[in-house]
């Protein structure tokens, strides 16, 4: 077995067990020049936050309570600053992005229950899968 870093790396993100299968990463989700203008926000690159948020989110065992810790919006409290932060900025364009790699998620239901729980707590409606 050849053992080199970015081989193990790429091996450990596609791996089947993850929430997302191989394919997802190439479909531009990170290129700020492809993110609608609705869904810009004035010095932030849009695009890459929510690419960093999706790459976590894939190295996550795939259960609802380990993907809501991985995203780090939700303390003992409910939803803390860094997740209110999240919500009033990036979350259109996190969900305008995941709902382009659909096709690429393992467990529908595991990702519909970490969507429903997010975005019902970010913003105070219930979640419906689009």
């Amino acid at each position: 077995m050849i053992v080199n870093h970015e081989n193990r790396i790429t091996r450990e993100a596609y791996k089947g067990n993850r929430i997302f299968r191989a394919g997802w990463i190439h479909l531009g989700i990170h290129v700020e020049e492809f993110v609608p203008d609705i869904f810009r926000v004035r010095g932030m690159q849009v695009a890459k936050r929510t690419m960093n948020l999706l790459y976590k989110l894939q190295h996550e065992d795939p259960t609802v309570e380990s993907l809501l810790a991985a995203t780090g919006f939700f303390g003992p409290r409910g939803l803390n600053k860094s997740g209110r932060d999240f919500a009033s900025t990036l979350l259109p364009y996190f969900i305008y992005a995941t709902n382009s790699i659909s096709e690429y998620i393992n467990d529908q239901n595991v990702w519909d229950g970490f969507m429903s729980h997010m975005v019902e707590h970010m913003v105070g409606e219930p979640w419906t899968n689009v």
